[in-house]
């Protein structure tokens, strides 16, 4: 019997998850959201909750300075119109596109930035996105007891 030494190897399918997770590179992901709206801060919670890797920094993008640290030149009016997501090389995608880089780093969020990828999928969410962003309601500052909720 002739074996042919010089063949590739088999790939090994029973590599873990730890093993493949450790070989991507960590990706940290600022988040800027609106702090003085409850909706928001309601899902910056929700976020925080999903993301058990530590992989997003949710911040208030209402506060003049986290917005100059982490997004210089972002001006309140834009940051307050929609969340914005600061990538590690300081590129910075907003609304939908934004959420589809969140999706991209949180586990359970994969099928929805897969499904975010498919070409129609792009005009309809920066549409949805965009009608949320615009009928939140922004009543003062938010305390915790009414964004746990």
């Amino acid at each position: 019997m002739v074996t042919n030494r010089s063949a590739p190897r088999a790939y090994n399918r029973h590599v873990s998850v730890a093993a493949h997770a450790s070989a991507v590179p960590r990706q940290e992901l600022v988040v800027l959201m609106d702090g003085q709206c409850p909706m928001c801060r309601r899902i910056g919670a929700r976020l925080r909750a999903l993301d058990r890797a530590g992989r997003l920094i949710i911040a208030d993008g209402s506060d003049a300075e986290v917005r100059d640290r982490h997004a210089p030149g972002l001006d309140e009016a834009t940051a307050l119109a929609a969340m914005h997501v600061v990538m590690p090389d300081g590129a910075r995608y907003a609304g939908y596109d934004g959420f589809l880089h969140i999706a991209r780093v949180i586990p359970l969020l994969w099928p929805l930035w897969l499904l975010g990828r498919l070409p129609f999928a792009g005009p309809i969410g920066r549409f949805a996105y965009r009608y949320i962003a615009a009928n939140r309601r922004r009543d003062g500052r938010c305390s915790d007891l009414v964004c746990m909720r």
